[in-house]
């Protein structure tokens, strides 16, 4: 876990002798997107933002709630990623409820539907076998929480990592996100995440309790261990990469080509510490002990 710890959220630069570098094929063209505009086609193919499978938030809970029984039922490890966003998107939507806690409550609403569309898609074409629609940091996520090298809560930082770092700016173009009443709406959303980390923890830890007719766990000693780790650390490197993902976003915005490359970097230092710790036989044996 030192790996993870140590892994900056400035730092950009692939590490030598470690993964294959991620592609940075960047599509074209790179149009300029004004404020709460609907996109052209061209800019959706800029961010990746042609689909729109929900029609509202209840719709993703509803989403998240499935895939979260599925991949409980399986044994799939990626059931705890899938309860942390399901808080997160719970208490987004007890947020939009509430009165004045959003300037703008429609930007908060699409972009939390943009937001989560990027994770559908690449799940969905991973599922499918179609890699060639995931992106090479999703693919790396997916990839490592197959194959159990790595702790339960470590699938769900890398997760987290690949969905700030490389989604969140795209979704924020997307939506037209401006300084102003969308800056300040989008920290206090950003704050919602601090305030359920606890009830997200404790369905994770939930998890772990036997399912009727399996013998898999999806949750290990050491995972519950690390889920006990002081949460200023986490939530500080979040905090970070969120304030890096608003800057992107407005270069993004302007058709700014190489901030797309820029993304798929930013990911790098969390997926290169999570599989070089996996990469470690007994890091791996251990991993391994929540699932057997």
């Amino acid at each position: 876990m030192g790996g993870i710890a140590s892994a900056s959220a400035n730092s950009t630069a692939p590490v030598r002798g470690r993964s294959p570098a991620i592609r940075l094929d960047i599509p074209e063209p790179a149009p300029e997107i004004g404020n709460d505009q609907l996109m052209t086609s061209a800019q959706a193919k800029f961010l990746g933002a042609e689909s729109a499978t929900y029609p509202n938030v209840d719709a993703v809970i509803d989403r998240l709630k499935r895939l979260q029984a599925q991949m409980v039922a399986k044994g799939d490890v990626r059931a705890a990623w899938v309860t942390t966003y399901l808080v997160q998107t719970e208490a987004t939507k007890k947020a939009l409820q509430t009165p004045g806690m959003f300037e703008d409550p429609r930007f908060i609403d699409r972009l939390c539907l943009r937001f989560y569309q990027y994770f559908e898609d690449a799940y969905t074409a991973y599922e499918k076998g179609d890699l060639a629609h995931v992106s090479e940091p999703w693919k790396r996520v997916f990839d490592m929480a197959k194959s159990q090298n790595a702790f339960t809560i470590e699938d769900v930082t890398t997760a987290i990592d690949v969905h700030i770092n490389y989604d969140l700016p795209r979704a924020l173009a997307a939506v037209g996100a401006k300084p102003g009443a969308n800056y300040r709406d989008y920290m206090t959303y950003n704050q919602l995440f601090s305030q359920d980390l606890q009830q997200a923890k404790q369905r994770i830890i939930n998890l772990s309790k036997p399912v009727p007719g399996l013998d898999q766990r999806l949750l290990g000693v050491g995972d519950k261990a690390l889920l006990g780790l002081d949460d200023k650390v986490t939530l500080d490197l979040i905090n970070q990469w969120r304030q890096r993902s608003w800057r992107e976003s407005q270069r993004l915005e302007q058709g700014d080509r190489r901030t797309l490359r820029q993304l798929r970097v930013n990911t790098l230092p969390m997926i290169h510490a999570v599989e070089d710790a996996s990469n470690n036989p007994l890091h791996r044996f251990l991993a391994r002990l929540g699932l057997l």
